[in-house]
C-alpha cells in the first residue's frame, strides 16, 4: 500500500509539471508564501517558474497582505518585524496562535548604511510548527519606515553627517537593498511626510518628501534609477501635510496625504507620479473639517480610503469607488470609539492598513504602544501584542520575488546593489545544489551546535565505534536532511561541511594558495597565540622550516631510548600503586598516558622533564577547556576586554603559562643541555630561502612552545588510549600483536629499538586502524582566501570548509560494510582515494610531529604488550568527547594481568 501511495504521488508530480504554464502560474500565484518557498525546494522547474518575471508580477497582484513593523527607537536595536495574518485576524496573543505570527531580529552595526535580508524559515510557538520569517536591518541611529509598494520597503534615517535624510529601498525576502542618492542638503524643515509609490504608465518608482522653505512648501522628488533628486517649488501652501496623515499613500499612480488646510475641499492632496503635479482630491460632500478631530488616508480594496474621527466619538471609513469622482465616496464602516477595546477618546489611534480580508489594523500611541485589529464583518476587536516595543511604525506589505535588478539599471545609474551576505551566499550555493541550514542572525548556528554538544555529552553511549553522533552531532543530524555536503553558519561566516573525499583532496592539496587556515576567535587565540598551529603565509613557513629540522626521522630515532625510559617510569608507577605482588589490577590509563606523553615531549623537545613542566601542562589543560568553550560560542567583538570570570581566568592562565615557559627557556640557555632539540632550534637564527637570516621573537618562541607542549601531549596520549581500548575489546588482535612484539623484540627485558620498531608491521596496522576509528581531531577547517573553484563548485572568498575526517573514516562506501568494526588488515590493501584516510592531515600542512607520534605509540604499545594482557573494565563508560582532540570523557579503566617472564 505504501509503495502504491509513493507511486501515485510520483505520477501526480509529473502530471502537475505537464500542465500548461499559464495554469501553473495561476495555481502558484494563489498559494501562501510558505507554499511558494516549499515549491522552490521541489525541483529546478518550480524554481524557474517562481522566479519568472510574469509570475512575480502576478503574485504581487494576488498575494495576501501581511504587515511589516519597524521599531523606531534610539535606545533599542533597530528591528524589522513581520506579522503574517494570512489565514484569519490575529488573536490576543500572537505568540500562541497559528493565526498570526510575530517574529523579530536585529543587529546594529557601526556602519551608516542599511543591511537587510531574509533570516530564515523556521518553526515557532509552543508545540505548533508555525512557520515564520525573520528579517533584519542593520544601521546606526534611528530607523524610520516610509511605506511599502509592490513588495519593496522604503526606509529612511536622518544623517547628521550629511545634514539630510538618507533613503533606502530593499526587498527583504531576497536580501537586496540599494542606498539612494541623498536629497539636496539644506536647512529646509522636513514636514514629516515622505512617500514611495509606483507609476504604472512610465513603470517607474518615485520617492517624494515635502519640506518647508521659508514660508513655502517644496517637494523633493527622486525617480529610481536617476543620479539626483529634483526640486518642485510650485506647490500651493494648502498642500502642507499633517503629521501621520497617510497610512498607505500610493494608489492609482498617485501619492496621497491629509493637509493642514482649514478648507474641506483641500483636506486631501495628491501627487501624480506620472505628470509630477500636485492637486487636491475632493473629499465626501458631507465632510466638514471643523467637525472632525483627526483624519488620514490610505488604501482599501484598491480604492482611496479616508478615515476620520467625527463628533460623537465615531470612527468612520469611506471609500472612493471611482478615483477622482466625488459622488463615488461610500461609507465602509463606522466604529464607536467608546467601545474601542477600552481605549479612551483622548488616546492617539490611527489606521496602519487593511488586510486582504478587509480587516483594519490600528496603532495606539498612548503610554504603551500596541496594535489593534478590527473586523467590519464581525464588528470585533483583537489586540496584537507587539512585545513591548517602545516605539514603532507599521505598513501593509506584500512579499515579492521581484529583484531590484529588474527595476534599476545598476550599470548606468551609479547606484550599487548590495545583497545581504548570508542570504546571498545561501542562494549562491543552493543554485549549485548545496543546501543550507537555516541562518540565524549574529550567532549563525553556533547556539544549536552548542546545545547539541551539551545534550550528547550529558551521558555515555553503548560500547560501539559509531561515535559520530557524539563527537559531531550536528553533522550526523543535518547530513540526514541535506546530504553529505551542505552549508551551515559560524556566526555570519558561511561554512561548508563535507565528507566527500574529492572535495577534501582538492581543498587540502591546493597549491595556488586558495585555501588557508581559519583564524581562531580572539578568545581562542589567547590559547594558541602566534605559534605554528594557526600561523599563515611566510610566518608559517618560517616556523615549519624550524620544526622540520627538529622532527627529522634520524633525530626521532635517537630519542627512542628516552621514550623507553619514560615508559618504564610509567609502568613502574603502575607496579608501585597496585603492588608488585598482585598479578591482576585495574587502572585508569588516561591520566597515566597523558603524564607519559607530557614527559616524552618535555624530554625530547625541550630538554626538561614532566616534573619540571608539570605546572605548564596543568595550566595548558585549564586553558584548553576555556578555549574549547570559546570555540563553540559566538564571539561578540570586544567581549574579551570585559572583566568576566572566564576572561579574568584566561588572562591569569595566559600570564602564568608564559612566565613558566620563559623560566624554562632561561634554564635551558644556562644548562646548554638542549642543543639540537626543538627549543634550541626555536631560539636559534636560521637562513631563509632568500639566504637572509631570520630569528623568532620571544613571543613567537613562547607560543610555539605552548603549541608543541599541548599538541605533543594531547593527541598522542588520546590515540594511545583508543588503541588500548580497541585491543582490550578485541582479544584476538591483542594476542596477535603480542606474538609479533615477542617475536620481533623479545620479552620485557628487551626494550624496543629503532631497528625492531620498523618490523612491527601488525602493531603499525593497529595504530592506523585506531586513527581511522578514533581520529585525532575529527575534522580539519580551511578558508578560501580568494574566489576559487572546488570541482564544479564556485567558492566565494571567505567561505570556510569543515572537512569531516571522522565521517570519511567511517564511510561504508569507502571502507566496506564493516567500516565500524576493528579490522587492521584492511590497511594491507591499497586505498583508491587519496583523501580516504588522513589522520595527520594532507598536503603541505600535515602534522609536523607525525613521525614522533607514530614512534611513541609503537614503543608504548610494544612495552605494554610485552608485560600485560588486558581487558576493558566493566566500570568503563564509553563517552568519546571532542575537546581540542578526541578523548574519553570519563577516562579509560582497564583490567591488567601481569604476564610471566
Amino acid at each position: 500500500m505504501e509503495k502504491h501511495n509513493q507511486t501515485s504521488q510520483s505520477q501526480l508530480g509529473f502530471q502537475i509539471l505537464e500542465l500548461p504554464v499559464h495554469i501553473l502560474y495561476d495555481i502558484l500565484a494563489k498559494l501562501p508564501v510558505w507554499s511558494i518557498f516549499c515549491c522552490r525546494c521541489v525541483c529546478k522547474t518550480f524554481r524557474e517558474l517562481i522566479t519568472d518575471k510574469y509570475f512575480e508580477n502576478l503574485y504581487i497582484s494576488r498575494a495576501p497582505t501581511s504587515f511589516v513593523v519597524v521599531a523606531e527607537s534610539f535606545f533599542t536595536k533597530p528591528h524589522i518585524f513581520w506579522i503574517d495574518c494570512f489565514s484569519q485576524p490575529p488573536c490576543l496573543n500572537p505568540a500562541s496562535s497559528s493565526a498570526s505570527r510575530f517574529a523579530a531580529v536585529g543587529d546594529p552595526s557601526s556602519s551608516e548604511t542599511f543591511r537587510s535580508g531574509i533570516d530564515q524559515i523556521g518553526y515557532h510557538n509552543d508545540g505548533i510548527k508555525d512557520k515564520f520569517t525573520k528579517w533584519y536591518i542593520r544601521l546606526k541611529g534611528n530607523l524610520k519606515l516610509v511605506n511599502s509598494c509592490n513588495g519593496f520597503l522604503c526606509l529612511h534615517q536622518y544623517s547628521d553627517k550629511k545634514m539630510c535624510r538618507l533613503y533606502c529601498l530593499c526587498n527583504p525576502i531576497l536580501g537586496e537593498f540599494v542606498m539612494l542618492p541623498p536629497p539636496p542638503i539644506s536647512s529646509h524643515k522636513y514636514l514629516g511626510f515622505s512617500a514611495f509609490g509606483y507609476d504604472p504608465k512610465s513603470k517607474k518608482y518615485k520617492i517624494l518628501q515635502l519640506v518647508q522653505k521659508l514660508d513655502k512648501v517644496v517637494g523633493e522628488l527622486y525617480t529610481l534609477g536617476e543620479r539626483s533628486w529634483r526640486v518642485i517649488e510650485e506647490i500651493a501652501a494648502s498642500a502642507k501635510p499633517k503629521a501621520n496623515s497617510s497610512f498607505h499613500p500610493s494608489v492609482n499612480g498617485a501619492l496621497h496625504w491629509v493637509t493642514d488646510s482649514s478648507k474641506s475641499s483641500e483636506l486631501i492632496y495628491s501627487f501624480d507620479l506620472h505628470t509630477d503635479e500636485f492637486k487636491p482630491v475632493a473629499p465626501p460632500s458631507h465632510l466638514d473639517v471643523k467637525k472632525i478631530s483627526w483624519s488620514s488616508v490610505g488604501v482599501l480594496e484598491g480604492c482611496l480610503c479616508l478615515c476620520y474621527v467625527s463628533e460623537g466619538a465615531l470612527f468612520e471609513a469611506w471609500l472612493m469607488k471611482e478615483y477622482g469622482t466625488k459622488k463615488s465616496w461610500t461609507r465602509k464602516f463606522t466604529i464607536d470609539i467608546n467601545s474601542y477595546c477600552g481605549l479612551k477618546i483622548e488616546d492617539k489611534h490611527r489606521p496602519i492598513g487593511f488586510t486582504s480580508d478587509g480587516d483594519m489594523w490600528l496603532k495606539c500611541e498612548s503610554d504603551s504602544c500596541f496594535m489593534v485589529s478590527y473586523s467590519p464583518k464581525s464588528a470585533a476587536f483583537k489586540v496584537i501584542d507587539t512585545g513591548a516595543i517602545p516605539r514603532f511604525n507599521a505598513t501593509p506589505h506584500v512579499l515579492s520575488f521581484v529583484s531590484l535588478k529588474e527595476i534599476v539599471d545598476f550599470r548606468t545609474t551609479g547606484l550599487k546593489l548590495e545583497i545581504n551576505k548570508p542570504e546571498s551566499i545561501r542562494r549562491h550555493f543552493e543554485r549549485q545544489g548545496i543546501r543550507s541550514h537555516a541562518y540565524r542572525p549574529i550567532c549563525g548556528n553556533m547556539d544549536e551546535i552548542r546545545r547539541m554538544y551539551a545534550e550528547v555529552q550529558s551521558k555515555p553511549i553503548p560500547l560501539s565505534h559509531d561515535i559520530i553522533e557524539r563527537v559531531c552531532p550536528f553533522y550526523r543530524r543535518w547530513s540526514a536532511m541535506y546530504g553529505k555536503t551542505f552549508l551551515y553558519w559560524m556566526g555570519s561566516k558561511p561554512r561548508i561541511i563535507t565528507s566527500d573525499p574529492d572535495i577534501i583532496k582538492d581543498v587540502l592539496l591546493n597549491k595556488d594558495g586558495s585555501f588557508e587556515k581559519v583564524d581562531p576567535n580572539p578568545l581562542t587565540k589567547l590559547f594558541y597565540g602566534k605559534g605554528i598551529l594557526f600561523a599563515k603565509g611566510e610566518q608559517w613557513a618560517t616556523h615549519r622550516r624550524i620544526a622540520n629540522q627538529a622532527f627529522k626521522i634520524e633525530r626521532i630515532k635517537s630519542w627512542i631510548p628516552e621514550i623507553v625510559e619514560s615508559t618504564l617510569v610509567m609502568l613502574g608507577k603502575w607496579e608501585e600503586v597496585e603492588g608488585r605482588d598482585r598479578n591482576e589490577f585495574e587502572i585508569d590509563v588516561y591520566s597515566s598516558l597523558h603524564d607519559l606523553a607530557a614527559d616524552i615531549i618535555s624530554v625530547t623537545s625541550f630538554g626538561s622533564s614532566f616534573q619540571e613542566g608539570k605546572r605548564i601542562f596543568s595550566l595548558l589543560e585549564q586553558q584548553c577547556h576555556l578555549a574549547s568553550q570559546a570555540n563553540r560560542s559566538f564571539y561578540i567583538p570586544g567581549s574579551r576586554f570585559l572583566p568576566t570570570k572566564n576572561n579574568r581566568e584566561r588572562k591569569r592562565l595566559q600570564k602564568e603559562t608564559c612566565e613558566s615557559i620563559r623560566v624554562l627557556i632561561e634554564d635551558s640557555n644556562k644548562s646548554q643541555k638542549s642543543l639540537g632539540n626543538l627549543l634550541s632550534l626555536l631560539m636559534s637564527s636560521h637562513k631563509s630561502p632568500s639566504n637572509t637570516e631570520e630569528r623568532l621573537g620571544s613571543d613567537e618562541i613562547i607560543d610555539n612552545c605552548r603549541n608543541f607542549y599541548f599538541a605533543g601531549k594531547e593527541t598522542t596520549a588520546n590515540s594511545m588510549c583508543w588503541a588500548l581500548l580497541l585491543l582490550g575489546l578485541n582479544q584476538e588482535w591483542q594476542t596477535k600483536a603480542r606474538e609479533e612484539v615477542i617475536r620481533v623484540i623479545g620479552n620485557s627485558s628487551n626494550p624496543p629499538t629503532a631497528e625492531t620498531l620498523n618490523d612491527l608491521k601488525l602493531v603499525n596496522l593497529i595504530i592506523q586502524e585506531t586513527l581511522r576509528l578514533y581520529p585525532l581531531t575529527t575534522a580539519l577547517v580551511r578558508q578560501a582566501s580568494k574566489r576559487t573553484k572546488v570541482g564544479n563548485i564556485d567558492i566565494p572568498a571567505g567561505t570556510q570548509f569543515y572537512l569531516s575526517q571522522i565521517s570519511v573514516h567511517h564511510d561504508t562506501k569507502i571502507w566496506g560494510e564493516d567500516a565500524l568494526e576493528f579490522n587492521p588488515i584492511r590497511f594491507t590493501e591499497p586505498r583508491k582515494l587519496q583523501a580516504s584516510f588522513f589522520p595527520f592531515g594532507l598536503g603541505p600542512n600535515f602534522c609536523v610531529g607525525q613521525n614522533l607520534a607514530m614512534v611513541e605509540m609503537r614503543v608504548v604499545l610494544a612495552m605494554i604488550l610485552q608485560r600485560y594482557a588486558f581487558v576493558v573494565s566493566p566500570t568503563y563508560a564509553h563517552a568519546p568527547m571532542l575537546l581540542m582532540s578526541l578523548r574519553p570523557q570519563y577516562g579509560l579503566q582497564l583490567e591488567f594481568r601481569r604476564l610471566s617472564k
